[in-house]
Formats: structure tokens, sequence, C-alpha cells
């Protein structure tokens, strides 16, 4: 049976009449993967299918028209650029960024990304170009043309020759929702963790039948620090004539 990243690799190419059954791709299997996380099979996929297409790419260098078709087909933003300078960009790419193929053929790619990462960008972008290690995949803030930021994931493949002359291919994903979907989690995991460090009451989260959070009105009740509560069995902080009781009624629950 194949890996779900080898099937979700499959899917990813489809579209572009790729067939990863053909590129004879190696696939690894690991009794330990379980299931993935849904970002981790779009950071996994959109990784190896980047070399993939970096090896059409080249393949295809001299045949640009053979070249676009595949691209343009594809449902993933595809650019090829050679220093800073775009070569080549699909269909998906136009419509992520708003810009048409001529006009984004005029710019720089940095010129997409938004200030703040730019540099970053860029030094990455240079060290791959002069063969040195840079990060293959990560994420950045983009603008495109009517001016809004885009939170964007970047996958670039290692200097390919293209037409003679080194390039990089790279896949870029819109993420923006999920980004703001975390934004949003972390902004109600903390104000829900200011109401709790200053309620009055004591709160405490126990697992397992040890504490695994605390709250300083814990902490005040019981008479300890709240770094000496975590990790200790709650029974230990009850009478000695109650605790098979609590303990009883606290199993019940999980049942």
């Amino acid at each position: 049976p194949r890996s779900w990243k080898w099937l979700a690799l499959a899917a990813f190419l489809a579209p572009a009449g790729i067939s990863a059954a053909s590129l004879e791709l190696e696939e690894t299997s690991s009794p330990t993967w379980g299931i993935p996380a849904a970002k981790d099979i779009v950071t996994g996929v959109a990784a190896a299918a980047v070399l993939v297409i970096a090896r059409l790419a080249a393949t295809l260098a001299e045949r640009e028209a053979e070249l676009r078709e595949v691209l343009d087909n594809a449902n993933v933003a595809i650019f090829i650029v050679q220093g800073r300078q775009f070569l080549m960009v699909n269909k998906t790419f136009e419509q992520m960024t708003g810009y048409r193929g001529t006009e984004l053929l005029s710019l720089e790619f940095p010129e997409l990304i938004h200030p703040e990462h730019r540099e970053l960008v860029r030094e990455r972008a240079a060290a791959r170009q002069r063969g040195e290690q840079a990060p293959q995949h990560y994420e950045a803030k983009a603008v495109v043309r009517d001016g809004s930021m885009r939170w964007v994931s970047i996958s670039a493949s290692p200097v390919i020759d293209f037409g003679g002359k080194p390039a990089v291919i790279g896949t870029v994903q819109d993420i923006t929702r999920e980004r703001l979907a975390e934004e949003k989690l972390q902004e109600s995991e903390e104000k829900y963790r200011l109401v709790v460090d200053n309620a009055a009451e004591a709160i405490l989260i126990a697992q397992d039948e040890r504490i695994q959070f605390a709250n300083p009105g814990c902490a005040t009740l019981l008479g300890h620090p709240v770094e000496d509560l975590t990790e200790r069995p709650f029974i230990d902080f009850l009478k000695k004539k109650k605790r098979k009781m609590v303990l009883d009624r606290h199993r019940r629950r999980f049942r």
C-alpha cells in the first residue's frame, strides 16, 4: 500500500498531468507516522512537489511551450527565477498575486514580499543561488497587487540548470486563513489565561490523576507555589479520609 505522502503528492500533481508513478518517486514508510495534521500534509507534499517540478522544468527548459502548459495546469502557484528576476510564472501564481504574467516578469521576486520579511527572503534566495544551504520551506508575508497582505508558504528547489543558467523553481500557497485562525486561537487562549490567572477562585486541571495546571488562586488556597503543584497527584492535597471517595468519583467520570 502507498504511504499518505505518496498518495497526497500524486493528487497534488494530477491536475498538471504529472503521474507520480511515472516519475518513479521514492517513498518512505514509517509505522510511527500515525495520522498527520493537515498543515503537515501541505508542507510535506509541497516540499516534495517542488523537487519533482524542478526536475521536470530542467528537462523541458528548451521546450518552453510544453513546460508552460504543464505549469499552467497545476493547482499550485509556481514560479521560476534567475537571480531576483522572474523567468516564468503560471496562471495560479497570477491569480494569487493579482498581477498579469507580463507584469510579473518585470518585477523582482522580493518586491512581492512584505517589508517585514523582505530581507529574510532576499538573503535566503541569494544563499540558495550561491549553492549554500538555505531552508527549502518557509512562511512569509506577501503583498499582492491591491496592496493587501497575505501569509504564504514558500517551497523552493535547490539551484537547477535552466537553459544553461542557474535558476530556482518554487511553489507558493496562500495560508492566510490558517494563520489568521491560529492568531485568533492564540488571542482567545491569552484572554482565557488572563481571566483564569486573575480569578479569586481556585482553578486546576487534572489529567491522569495529576495536576497539569493550577492558577494563583489554587496556589493561595493550598499554600504552595504554582510550580510545586503541577505534576503532583491531586489527592496529595486532600485529607486522607476523603481521598478514596474523591478518587473513585474522579475515575467514574471517565468511564
